[in-house]
């Protein structure tokens, strides 16, 4: 029986009492599960689970970050029963596997054992004696040089999962054939954090639309009054550099809704904003002039909220770029940790695909390489 090494990316979250909140992770590898079922493979599910502190010693693992809170949700999003392991390598994890007639086999968190995050040659070794085959379907951990994810892989025959292949095909079509016009909605608050993947990809798309209060320190580079609003004195500069250079090619706010001083809700033209106004989102002449931009696109890619979502009152601006991404004639493609939480407001969208990964997302947009996808052979 053909043992499959199902590296996935399972770290969900939990509520207080353990229960997963959102399955989503557990079903993006469906695919890839559902094929090693119908061909009578048995697979092994690796994966970590929050931020453990890592020991040799098993019984300082701490419960709380245990995979065997993953059993229940596993089991109901295959309809099928999962033998869960309390462990992670040796004869015995071997032997109790090799005598499994179960389909689906859930491995302890591999962050349990302090060699995954130190990239341990000698852990992957031993992961590696207990599967005859290496699957990665977790575009989302491929950012890290961890044992699982960039060692296991040369040790063992491997392939791609089906999560990971469309990721693939999506990020294809965004860097090396996209269909044009491409447009990039970049939200959030911080340009710094963001500034490596803009200065990659100006160069390769037809516009940029800049949300969330990222776009201040654009606004404050153009000479506009922001109010109180969020923006980074240090990279007004680098914003200026890079509208005199792409002037015709990013796109800001014309309008946004703030509060005032008192505590009330405004919406103010952007060209001069009343010092006593703080800013959290952008207003519906703005979307106006989105959806002119995004009407027309091809391949539209999405990462990062244009307001304050954590706040209903500010959700407006960014529900409504979600609604013209659901609405458009191209391509279309989301990504990044709070993107998600995004997606997650809504009841449901229809985006051409959603990437699951957060930094790995953001990491290869900006151009590097990960070390996952180049154990692979991918990068």
């Amino acid at each position: 029986m053909l043992t499959v090494l199902l590296r996935c990316d399972l770290n969900v979250p939990l509520d207080k009492e353990g229960a997963v909140l959102d399955n989503s992770r557990i079903v993006a590898i469906q695919d890839t599960v559902n094929f090693f079922l119908n061909n009578n493979a048995r697979i092994v599910l690796l994966t970590h689970l929050g931020r453990p502190s890592p020991s040799h010693d098993s019984s300082q693992w701490n419960p709380s970050f245990s995979t065997l809170l993953l059993k229940t949700a596993i089991e109901k999003a295959f309809q099928n029963d999962v033998l869960y392991i309390n462990g992670l390598i040796g004869k015995d994890i071997f032997s109790t596997i090799q005598k499994s007639n179960q389909g689906l086999i859930l491995l302890e968190n591999l962050r349990y054992h302090p060699g995954e995050e130190a990239n341990d040659f000698d852990f992957a070794k031993e992961l590696s004696y207990l599967g005859d085959i290496y699957v990665n379907d977790a575009f989302s951990v491929c950012h890290r040089a961890h044992a699982s994810v960039s060692q296991l892989p040369l040790l063992m025959n491997h392939s791609v999962g089906c999560s990971l292949q469309k990721d693939m095909d999506a990020f294809h079509r965004i860097l090396k054939k996209p269909l044009k016009p491409l447009v990039v909605c970049m939200g959030g608050a911080k340009l710094s954090t963001k500034l490596p993947i803009i200065e990659h990809l100006l160069p390769r798309i037809d516009y940029l639309i800049v949300g969330g209060a990222m776009a201040h320190t654009f606004l404050k580079a153009k000479g506009h009054s922001i109010g109180s609003s969020m923006y980074e004195d240090s990279y007004v500069d680098t914003a200026s550099s890079l509208l005199e250079k792409y002037s015709s090619s990013i796109i800001l706010p014309i309008d946004g809704i703030g509060i005032h001083y008192t505590g009330t809700l405004i919406t103010t033209d952007l060209s001069d904003v009343p010092d006593d106004v703080t800013l959290y989102d952008v207003g519906n002449n703005s979307i106006k002039l989105f959806e002119s931009i995004i009407g027309p696109a091809e391949t539209i890619v999405w990462n990062g909220p244009f307001g304050k979502i954590e706040d209903p009152r500010f959700q407006s601006g960014t529900l409504s770029l979600i609604h013209m991404l659901s609405n458009s004639k191209g391509i279309t493609i989301a990504g990044g940790g709070e993107t998600n939480y995004a997606l997650s407001l809504v009841k449901d969208h229809s985006l051409t695909h959603v990437n699951q990964g957060g930094g790995a997302f953001l990491e290869y947009l900006e151009g590097r390489i990960l070390p996952g996808l180049s154990a692979l052979g991918l990068q």
